[in-house]
């Protein structure tokens, strides 16, 4: 590449040419990424809003229902935690008066478990209903169906099974109110369990909306990037065209130079463009050709700027 007979302008020159190929070479790639990412992602938005088209256009009472039902569940925890705290308190004194952390933790953990799992079954049960030949009596509904009136049971069979322990270790003054707070619970629990659709389309709909949020921003980002790579690229591509004619014109001697860049150039400058474009971008750009030139008339490009754009 040395070549000191060179004048100055030709060095500078060639300078350019190999400025504007690095950038090329450089940026064809990220923005072929770039473009294959922004694919993939509007067809992974456009399949979320074709398998869920009443999520890509809730109304508001739809909104408005599902954010009632998100917050009803940490409510009903609360109030579970409420009901059970008499029975907590004293299960804690009689079973571990040296622990009062368990009192704290059954408060906490309990009814958060009870209105998961209460939650999930009621969710469970209804999809079982919703199959084709659902007719009620198939052994897999009925097994999740007595496992979730179980779970309706537990708090009140908790605090008879609390009680009686605290009359056979000789503890008396059980609160009897814990009595009624437990059948409240277990109304709650069954409220819940009987909740299933409305769980299941509001936890649906929070997915939905932050999966999709998600992959808006990753597209908002995947297209800054092509915007950077396309703006670098469709400014050095007519620099990279325009030099090289310029230098093969002025010294045509050296211009196997120039025939020896690689192919990156041409694969890099083709991301920007569609297939049709192709041919009247670099029609003599062909692996094993023997006059390897750049023919492109650079007035092309300001047609081919607004077919990329367009």
């Amino acid at each position: 590449m040395r070549s000191p007979h060179l004048s100055a302008p030709l060095r500078r020159l060639r300078l350019t040419i190999f400025e504007s190929y690095q950038t090329l070479v450089y940026w064809g790639p990220k923005l072929g990424r770039s473009q294959f990412e922004i694919k993939k992602i509007n067809e992974r938005i456009d399949q979320m809003d074709k398998a869920h088209p009443h999520w890509a256009n809730p109304n508001m009472d739809e909104i408005a229902t599902h954010i009632k039902v998100l917050l009803m569940l940490p409510i009903a925890a609360a109030i579970d935690a409420l009901f059970l705290s008499p029975t907590a308190d004293y299960a804690a004194r009689v079973f571990f008066p040296n622990q009062p952390i368990f009192a704290t933790v059954s408060r906490i953990v309990v009814p958060i478990f009870m209105v998961w799992i209460e939650a999930t079954l009621g969710v469970l049960i209804h999809n079982a209903e919703e199959t084709p030949k659902w007719d009620g009596s198939n052994p897999e509904y009925r097994i999740l169906k007595a496992i979730g009136y179980g779970f309706v049971l537990v708090t009140p069979l908790l605090v008879i099974a609390t009680f009686f322990a605290a009359r056979a270790a000789g503890e008396g003054d059980f609160p009897l109110l814990a009595f009624v707070f437990a059948l409240f619970a277990a109304v709650l629990h069954l409220a819940i369990l009987k909740s299933g659709r409305w769980i299941r389309d509001a936890f649906g709909w929070l997915a939905y909306t932050i999966k999709r949020k998600y992959l808006c921003s990753c597209e908002e980002k995947a297209q800054q990037k092509h915007d950077e790579a396309a703006e670098s690229v469709l400014t050095a591509y007519p620099v990279f065209h325009t030099s090289c004619n310029q230098y093969m014109k002025s010294l045509p001697e050296d211009a196997s130079v120039i025939r020896r860049l690689p192919e990156g150039v041409d694969k890099a400058v083709r991301l920007l463009f569609h297939e049709e474009d192709e041919q009247q971008l670099s029609p003599s750009l062909h692996d094993g050709s023997e006059d390897r030139r750049i023919t492109q008339e650079s007035e092309d490009f300001p047609r081919i700027r607004e077919d990329f754009k367009s």
